[in-house]
């Protein structure tokens, strides 16, 4: 069976998106095929041929080029994210030929097969994805919402998404309502609601957070239904990790997971770049 990815670039992600893709095809299983679906936003010339050459056994690469879409060039960056994220509601149209994706963000690493993801049943819902645990409890940013989660990962049934146009209803809150804080996410919570699957923590393992604000673990625990002893207890058994937050480890020096991450790009194709790191304020 053949397991469909989906992630999206724009020039300032296309390393981070390779490390990524490069971790997942490491640590698939020997008989999982994963077809990677590259949506490329407005990339500099030849930047497009660096994902051939991730092309391996049992890992094909699918590039899409898009080019042009006033409605994101109309919307402004939030701290973070650039419009580029929005693409994420286009998926379905995008993509026409599927009903089922696993959509991944560039700033992550897949540590573990992702067949038990896409098998994961979702009962009728548009998406899976896994409840963000800062934004609900700690800087209360859930917009009063009954939960809340991080679109960083999901597991999209895109058939759903189709019958119920649910990327033109997306596109339109986004386009309509100002001072939403987080570029896609807020938009994918208020327009879903509650009704999403519920993913288990180990497919969107956002470290940083829980090691940056140095979230007690019973509390973490309390809140995800888990029984993990301790924050490397989450590191090796999440099947992705999230690299949030503003310290990426291909912009800063010496930050959280620097070394893992650093790690597989010595085995990606672009081993041989030479980053142009910052230290950390």
């Amino acid at each position: 069976m053949s397991i469909p990815l989906v992630y999206i670039t724009d020039d300032g992600y296309v390393l981070p998106t390779a490390v990524s893709i490069t971790s997942a095809a490491l640590n698939k299983a020997p008989d999982t095929v994963y077809d990677i679906y590259v949506i490329g936003y407005q990339l500099s010339n030849g930047l497009d041929e660096a994902f051939a050459l991730l092309n391996a056994p049992g890992v094909r690469i699918h590039f899409l080029a898009y080019q042009t879409d006033q409605a994101l060039e109309n919307i402004t960056s939030d701290t973070y994210v650039t419009s580029t994220a929005l693409l994420k509601f286009k998926i379905p149209d995008l993509l026409p030929e599927l009903n089922k994706v696993i959509y991944i963000d560039g700033d992550t690493l897949v540590q573990k097969d992702l067949t038990a993801l896409y098998e994961t049943p979702l009962d009728g819902k548009a998406l899976g994805a896994v409840k963000d645990h800062a934004c609900i409890e700690l800087f209360h940013d859930n917009m009063n919402l009954p939960t809340y989660f991080n679109s960083g990962v999901l597991l999209m049934d895109l058939a759903v998404w189709r019958r119920q146009n649910l990327g033109a209803q997306m596109m339109t809150y986004k386009q309509t309502h100002d001072g939403l804080h987080y570029m896609d996410q807020d938009v994918f919570n208020l327009v879903l609601e509650d009704a999403y699957q519920k993913l288990p923590v180990i497919y969107n393992a956002m470290m940083p957070n829980f090691r940056g604000y140095a979230v007690p673990m019973p509390d973490l625990n309390a809140f995800y239904g888990t029984d993990f002893t301790d924050y490397a207890d989450i590191l090796n058994k999440a099947a992705i990790i999230h690299i949030t937050n503003t310290y990426k480890p291909w912009l800063y020096k010496d930050v959280y997971l620097s070394d893992m991450w650093l790690a597989y790009l010595k085995q990606s194709p672009f081993r041989d770049i030479q980053l142009s790191l910052r230290s950390p304020k």
